[in-house]
């Protein structure tokens, strides 16, 4: 008994050896694939059907050519979520600073765990949390003095800066032309915008996301030589941010 007790637990242990190295590559063991990954977002801007680049032409709800020199925003509130409606964990960056001037770029959003993405969310502009300095008494985490009004020390949702070609001739005419300069801040509190965006984070590989932000659609019934300004102007503001919000769109 005793003998066919050693003669099974040596044919076990055997087996669990051959086993063991028949899992192994030359040797080494296969290593175990990360359980998480980067993602990060591409920002394209576009006119219309063309990509945008700086100098270019738009056209407003009048129906004007708009020449921008200055176009920036926020989108804040940023996050990923599954097909459950959970918000995905690890988003470090869910703030972003956008600039026309640079017709395509590239943002790191953080890190994420592997699994499907179904939705991509933001509000835009700046969230109720991130519009005032006083909720960051330490300072606000993102400091670009251009995106600050140097009286109220409020930060702005979106600046915009350049002129509308009234006579429609190409170029900015003094008397007849008429410059622009949104500095835009306050409005009502803004819900959370979403589209579907379906992907995958496998293997903890790296993840990119694109999205896409259409100056046309940004400036639809928008007349921009009738409203050069934008101060205490909250229709205004809510009007171009809830433009903002149907511009942006999945690449």
């Amino acid at each position: 008994m005793d003998f066919m007790q050693r003669s099974l637990g040596l044919t076990v242990g055997v087996a669990m050896f051959l086993l063991f190295t028949g899992c192994l590559k030359d040797g080494v063991l296969p290593t175990k694939q990360p359980a998480e990954g980067d993602v990060s977002l591409r920002v394209e801007f576009v006119n219309g059907t063309r990509p945008f680049s700086a100098g270019m032409w738009s056209v407003d709800g009048a129906g004007a050519q708009v020449r921008f020199t200055t176009l920036k925003f926020y989108l804040s509130n940023i996050g990923l979520y599954d097909v459950d409606s959970n918000r995905i964990s690890g988003i470090s960056n869910s703030a972003l600073l956008l600039d026309a001037s640079r017709s395509v770029e590239r943002y790191e959003l953080g890190r994420i765990p592997n699994g499907h993405i179904e939705e991509f969310k933001f509000v835009p502009g700046l969230d109720r949390a991130f519009s005032c300095e006083a909720a960051f008494p330490h300072g606000h985490p993102y400091t670009d003095p251009s995106m600050q009004d140097p009286v109220d020390m409020e930060r702005m949702h979106m600046r915009m800066a350049g002129y509308v070609d009234v006579n429609n001739d190409g170029h900015f005419d003094d008397g007849v032309d008429v410059a622009f300069d949104h500095a835009l801040k306050g409005g009502a509190t803004r819900p959370l915008r979403h589209f579907h965006m379906h992907a995958d984070m496998v293997d903890g590989s790296s993840l990119e996301l694109a999205i896409q932000v259409d100056l046309r659609v940004l400036l639809l019934a928008v007349d921009m030589a009738a409203d050069p300004s934008s101060e205490g102007d909250d229709a205004l503001v809510d009007m171009l941010l809830n433009n903002l919000a149907i511009a942006i769109s999945p690449k």
